[in-house]
């Protein structure tokens, strides 16, 4: 069983997240989170398999976030989604991949299923901004 934390605060895109995810792969489990702060708190506890962050979230970003997950968990990979992705926004950061959210479910439903069965190459999904290792 693969535990994967979404650390999202729109419950539109939590429900759309888990939905795509349960379609790909009904074993996954998802757990939703929606600060960066109860991601760390919860991390502790049980540190999931990978993270899946949006970038800008209240309080705390997914770089702030990501911070703290290199220093005390960092071989978990640690994956950014944003509507707004690009190249300033990995300025001294780097997770495992940089997205831009798909601005589809459909879009969404492919990502999602390229990361969970492994078969993404920065050629092969426009979406791709960055994939750091």
């Amino acid at each position: 069983m693969i535990r994967i934390m979404l650390v999202e605060d729109d419950k539109d895109d939590q429900f759309f997240f888990k939905t795509a995810v349960d379609e790909i792969h009904p074993e996954i489990v998802v757990h939703v989170v929606e600060s960066g702060h109860a991601a760390i708190l919860e991390m502790l506890d049980t540190p999931p398999d990978i993270i899946i962050s949006d970038y800008n979230m209240p309080v705390m970003n997914a770089h702030e976030l990501w911070l703290e997950v290199s220093r005390t968990k960092p071989d978990i990979p640690f994956i950014t989604m944003s509507a707004n992705a690009n190249l300033k926004v990995a300025d001294n950061f780097r997770p495992t991949y940089l997205f831009e959210k798909p601005d589809s479910y459909d879009g969404l439903k492919a990502l999602l299923g390229r990361l969970i069965l492994g078969d993404l190459a920065e050629s092969s999904y426009p979406h791709l901004v960055l994939r750091f290792r």
